[in-house]
């Protein structure tokens, strides 16, 4: 996944710690910033935008905060996690 995040300018989270329990991270994206909880995110937070799977269909959402209408936009990149990573390492 370090890999990857060279190539989409992400750094990509643990979202499982050492021991087993959920990233403090996720927990922070959902309570905190307020993105919904359909959409667990794989990647940091930078610029107000984060990568994240759309836990529904497996899909690879890029979410960023809009000004304009002071809400998040989902925006599907590809409707599958794995393809999506093909995609971006070949």
């Amino acid at each position: 996944m370090q890999f990857v995040s060279r190539r989409i300018d992400y750094e990509m989270i643990d979202i499982i710690e050492e021991d087993g329990a959920l990233s403090t991270f996720v927990g922070y994206v959902h309570e905190e910033l307020e993105i919904d909880r359909r959409y667990l995110p794989i990647s940091t937070y930078e610029a107000s935008s984060l990568f994240a799977v759309d836990t529904l269909n497996d899909g690879i959402v890029y979410v960023t905060w809009d000004e304009a209408t002071d809400a998040w936009n989902y925006d599907v990149l590809h409707a599958d996690f794995y393809g999506y990573m093909i995609e971006v390492l070949s």
